[in-house]
């Protein structure tokens, strides 16, 4: 006689399944960054690190939970002279799970279609009056000349949310439970 075995609950217990999945590269993770990056107070090599802020997910599966953390460093570093802002770059090269697996990564820091922060051209140092018409109305535009000023420090405050761009795909084993 088969026996059935009854639940107290709706859903039946889980199933463990293995998979093997290959994220392709050039796909963007969105995390948090821990500790203030800025050209004031960091340095070429500094540590950075993140939290992935929302589970990724390929199909109905969450490969990459949330609380995953992503560590890298700072791998160019200007600080602001005459004519230019500051500028940093940040590579990561590290993910760790929240289970304490970590496996290797090769993503960027992408902001505003750049894989930089700041490297904008300072303001110049003086305007001057430029007279303009339109419409048959007199103007004067002031506009800026001289020279240019020396740039100011940029900053990447901790918490803010940034944009991980992928280098090259990532290979991961994970369980699902369903």
């Amino acid at each position: 006689m088969a026996m059935c075995q009854t639940y107290t609950s709706k859903n039946p217990p889980s199933i463990k399944r293995e998979y093997n999945l290959q994220i392709p590269s050039g796909i963007f993770l969105k995390a948090i960054v821990q500790s203030e990056i800025s050209t004031k107070t960091n340095n070429i090599n500094d540590p950075v690190r993140a939290i992935i802020d929302n589970n990724f997910y390929f199909m109905d599966a969450i490969c990459i939970p949330e609380n995953s953390i992503i560590t890298g460093r700072i791998t160019e570093f200007q600080l602001p002279k005459k004519g230019r802002n500051g500028l940093f770059r940040l590579h990561f090269d590290s993910l760790t799970f929240p289970n304490g697996k970590q496996i290797p990564f090769d993503g960027e820091l992408w902001a505003d279609g750049s894989n930089m922060i700041g490297g904008q051209p300072s303001a110049l140092t003086e305007t001057r009056e430029v007279p303009f018409c339109a419409s048959g109305m007199n103007y004067l535009l002031l506009k800026p000349t001289g020279e240019y000023s020396v740039g100011k420090d940029v900053t990447l405050s901790a918490g803010s949310e940034i944009l991980i761009k992928t280098n090259t795909p990532i290979k991961v084993n994970f369980t699902d439970y369903q």
